[in-house]
């Protein structure tokens, strides 16, 4: 005879001391054996359980949760019905005492590529803080707020700059040295020209705290595509001896499909 398992539990006979074991009640046994071991060994085991625990679970192929609930340490998250689409993110959206739910909705259009601050103190023209871009459209902008402050000695120019192809972008310091114990703040917007891929549009708009306004704005040929991978720095063409730039940028992707 087959074996019951895996469509049902096998029922064996009691046996008692005395009893007569036939060859048919070992074979049942073996079938039993043979049909478990087959069904872990080869992944067509079912397991049905109310309460399992696994020290590692490895699937190799599509799972399907049959509750839309799956506890996660001590807290039960609950799980939308159906899939998302192109752009949304899982997001937790409430909190029922210990439960939380989560839903599909648009991911925000503004992502975080890059912060940073720190000072420098070269007196020849140094990259402060360099990182790659990689996958943005031709829709894409990027933004970038920035503060600048030059201590005790004046610092030249300080600029958004292409390192891959060598090229400056635009001036953070309206193309003026950055005088002695000055600050600025401001927020730079890049774009690609449109129908221009290797063609960048850029504008600063700064602020001398507790001075005048620093504006500038460019349009700037590129060896790169904008939708390549190229490197953004924010770096300046040096500082005055005795001197140091202290410097913070934070650079945003604004999505635009």
């Amino acid at each position: 005879m087959s074996a019951s398992y895996p469509g049902a539990v096998k029922t064996f006979a009691v046996r008692n001391n005395g009893d007569t074991i036939q060859a048919a009640h070992i074979d049942d046994l073996q079938d039993e054996v043979t049909a478990i071991e087959t069904g872990l060994l080869t992944g067509t085991a079912p397991i049905s359980a109310s309460n399992a625990s696994f020290v590692h679970l490895n699937a190799s192929g599509d799972s399907t949760l049959a509750s839309s609930t799956l506890k996660i340490g001590t807290i039960p998250y609950i799980f939308p019905s159906s899939g998302g689409s192109t752009g949304q993110v899982l997001t937790c959206v409430s909190t029922n005492g210990s439960t939380m739910t989560l839903e599909w909705r648009t991911a925000s259009p503004v992502s975080l590529l890059r912060a940073g601050n720190g000072t420098d103190a070269s007196a020849g023209a140094t990259s402060v803080d360099t990182f790659s871009i990689a996958s943005i459209t031709a829709n894409d902008s990027l933004e970038v707020v920035y503060t600048l402050e030059a201590s005790s000695q004046a610092t030249a120019a300080v600029f958004l700059t292409n390192t891959t192809d060598g090229v400056n972008l635009v001036s953070l310091t309206g193309g003026n040295i950055l005088t002695a114990n000055t600050a600025i703040q401001g927020r730079a917007i890049l774009r690609q020209r449109q129908g221009a891929s290797t063609t960048i549009a850029a504008i600063a708009d700064g602020q001398v705290l507790g001075g005048i306004r620093s504006d500038t704005s460019a349009s700037v040929g590129v060896t790169t595509a904008w939708t390549g991978t190229w490197s953004l720095a924010l770096r300046h063409a040096g500082v005055t001896a005795g001197g140091t730039l202290k410097w913070g940028w934070a650079v945003y992707r604004k999505a635009g499909q």
